[in-house]
């Protein structure tokens, strides 16, 4: 169950910190996410918005310049899902992988 509005907000109190108007976890330095926000009934500020929008939008440019190639699990996993001779596509990278 996720706490009410008053309780979440009392919870960033102690594990955010607040940087330029967007608060970030002090366990990873990442953004809470606006859906920690609006589960709650609460409107995220507009900066975080535009944080967590950024910070999603860095992360993909570097997974997309850097792919990892499958690994042996992943190629069973996926041949075991989509059958031999399927041509899969990660829609992050665009990268395809044959089953």
């Amino acid at each position: 169950m996720f706490s009410t509005p008053e309780e979440f907000l009392e919870e960033l109190k102690t594990d955010a910190t607040l940087r330029d108007g967007v608060y970030y976890w002090k366990s990873n330095d990442r953004t809470v996410p606006p859906s920690c926000w609006t589960v709650r009934g609460l409107v995220p500020p507009k900066e975080q918005e535009k944080a967590r929008d950024e910070e999603t939008a860095k992360f993909l440019a570097k997974l997309r310049a850097n792919p990892q190639p499958v690994t042996d699990e992943e190629a069973f996993e996926m041949r075991a899902a989509f059958g031999p001779g399927v041509e899969v596509v990660n829609i992050l990278t665009g990268k395809r992988f044959k089953t």
